[in-house]
């Protein structure tokens, strides 16, 4: 946050856990606000003004609260018949304010605007990446092969530079790296990834989240190439 906390983010007891940075637990939230219960946060985000973007996994939503002022929302329907997402596990703000969400289980990443609507979704072609494809028009069937075999989006970050797109695909042990307009310019799967639950721009490279190795990886790109 933009006083130094930590937001912690705990799947199996679910709750948000605010850390000072001198380790200190300062307060723990799991009810949000009256009728808004967290049930299985999978991630947390700040945005610049302080809202928290939680990707609430058995929810299917995305809630934007605002631990100061208590205000929230939520975005996403959770009916599994008429579910925005499935089994999600991030939502980010981009430079522009728009929302970027790796809908896990509908293989796809989902752009969501400052009203909290929905104006379009991306996945690569499964028949040549270079292909990319854009829908502005949602659709909500869009099959269910297991992430393993299919593009499996957990976690995405933005360039503070560029505007690029990091995307961790833990369905295909790689990361994707997109132009703005979502051209795919780099695949990273050269560093014997499995199962990676997150990645971020870091200084001249990256920092990989390799979890199923049980380790954090620092790489310069700039070196690997």
């Amino acid at each position: 946050s933009a006083d130094g906390d930590m937001c912690i983010t705990t799947y199996y007891t679910p709750a948000l856990h605010f850390v000072a940075p001198n380790g200190r637990i300062k307060h723990t939230a799991q009810e949000l606000t009256a009728g808004i219960t967290l049930t299985g946060p999978a991630t947390s985000n700040y945005t610049p003004d302080g809202t928290l973007l939680i990707a609430e996994y058995t929810q299917n939503s995305v809630i934007r609260w605002h631990p100061h002022n208590g205000q929230v929302d939520t975005i996403g329907h959770t009916q599994p018949d008429n579910a925005l997402f499935e089994r999600l596990h991030m939502a980010k703000q981009l430079g522009s304010g728009k929302l970027i969400v790796a809908d896990t289980w509908h293989h796809r990443l989902v752009l969501i605007d400052q009203n909290g609507m929905c104006i379009g979704w991306w996945r690569p072609s499964p028949k040549n990446e270079q292909q990319d494809a854009c829908n502005p028009d949602i659709k909500t069937d869009v099959g269910r092969a297991t992430p393993g075999n299919s593009f499996g989006p957990v976690a995405v970050d933005e360039h503070p530079l560029t505007g690029d797109v990091l995307v961790t695909d833990w369905g295909n042990n790689r990361l994707l790296q997109l132009r703005p307009e979502g051209r795919i310019v780099a695949t990273l799967d050269n560093f014997d990834l499995k199962n990676p639950y997150d990645a971020r721009f870091y200084g001249n490279g990256l920092v990989i989240a390799d979890s199923h190795h049980g380790r954090v990886l620092f790489i310069n790109t700039r070196e690997s190439q």
